[in-house]
């Protein structure tokens, strides 16, 4: 999915960085959160996650391929995004949004015969 979406944003290096890291959080997390039934621990959990995909995908994209300072990385990763005149804090909002998110969708999935054959293994 992220190479796909990139078909529409544009390539580059962080394609890679992006795609390798979102496969490896992806395993981990399906590996967890297939055993956990708490709203609060998989709000948790999922915050974790993103907040290391989003470190990581900075620190690597920035500092490893685009040779900056890693403090710059995880500093504009914080640092909130002008839109207009409101401040958009990009990577506390994804975190928190994704969480929020996963923390009420992923019971009702679970629920769903379809998908109890994916979570119970």
């Amino acid at each position: 999915s992220m190479v796909l979406s990139d078909i529409y944003i544009g390539f580059g290096p962080w394609t890679f960085v992006t795609s390798a890291c979102m496969g490896l959080v992806g395993v981990i997390s399906g590996l967890l959160i297939r055993r956990i039934d708490d709203r609060v621990l998989t709000f948790v959990l999922v915050y974790l996650s993103t907040l290391i995909y989003d470190v990581l995908t900075s620190v690597l994209t920035f500092s490893v391929i685009l040779n900056g300072p890693i403090y710059v990385a995880i500093v504009n990763l914080f640092t909130p995004v002008f839109i207009g005149i409101v401040p958009y804090p990009m990577g506390p909002v994804h975190e928190f949004s994704t969480a929020l998110i996963s923390a009420y969708v992923l019971p009702l999935l679970k629920r769903n015969e379809f998908l109890r054959v994916i979570f119970n293994g």
